[in-house]
């Protein structure tokens, strides 16, 4: 019987040792990883005007989450709205407990939960500071959704751009 409990919490020790690995090695990630994860998920190449550009891994399980913040100029955020078939969104809020709301049409909507529950997120990311911005959104529906969403606020110059894929279920 003392054999099991020393094979259990020697099993406890390697579990809670792999998972401290993980945590670390997730929060050793460089940080200059935002051009190559901007020329993955937004464009590629970048584009001239874009600059300063942060990037969180929102999510992880199930999918990817991503979210930037980049200063840009109007003419390249149409090169962004160009490279996939984007349609304009209304009436876009980003609320409490995390979710993105946005609409397609007076009758569609959509949500998204960018930083659920639990989940913090960066101090630069304040969407929800910008009243009604620009927006543009792409979705693409098969065994898992993608989605991505343009924020643009002109008078600042600069952008949000969330890329998520996770799991769907028509």
């Amino acid at each position: 019987m003392t054999t099991h409990r020393l094979l259990w919490l020697l099993l406890l020790i390697i579990v809670m040792t792999l998972g401290c690995i993980v945590v670390l090695l997730d929060l050793l990630q460089p940080n200059d990883a935002g051009p190559a994860l901007f020329r993955q998920y937004v464009l590629n190449p970048i584009p001239p005007s874009v600059a300063e550009i942060r990037v969180d891994h929102a999510r992880k399980i199930f999918g990817y989450g991503y979210t930037f913040r980049f200063k840009i100029a109007r003419a390249d955020v149409t090169a962004i709205v160009g490279s996939r078939p984007y349609r304009r969104v209304q009436n876009v809020e980003y609320e409490s407990g995390g979710r993105l709301h946005f609409e397609w049409s007076p009758t569609s909507w959509r949500e998204m939960a960018v930083y659920p529950s639990g989940k913090g997120k960066p101090a630069w990311f304040t969407p929800d500071s910008w009243q009604n911005p620009e927006a543009y959104a792409y979705e693409e529906r098969a065994e898992k959704a993608t989605t991505y969403v343009l924020l643009y606020n002109e008078q600042v110059g600069e952008a949000y751009f969330l890329a998520f894929r996770g799991d769907y279920t028509p």
